[in-house]
């Protein structure tokens, strides 16, 4: 598991929700992976309200969180 401490400071809204969503790919913030998946893309009736920036930084985000996970479960943590 991740320790994943409280950013200090002043952080805009788009930061804090890449702290939540950090939390909870950590598994230290209760949550469905559903629920994200549908806050992040949107669905047919509601769209996201993310720019595909902010999508594209969330993207990159969970893959490098997912490419550590994965080093880290093959034994490999360089």
């Amino acid at each position: 598991m991740f320790d994943i401490a409280s950013p200090t400071g002043e952080i805009s809204n788009e930061g804090k929700i890449y702290w939540q969503l950090l939390s909870f790919l950590a598994g230290k913030l209760p949550g469905s992976a559903a629920v994200w998946r549908q806050m992040l893309t949107g669905s047919a009736d509601t769209p996201a309200g993310f720019n595909e920036e902010t999508l594209n930084k969330f993207f990159r985000l969970i893959l490098c969180i997912r490419h550590l996970y994965e080093k880290q479960h093959q034994g490999d943590n360089s």
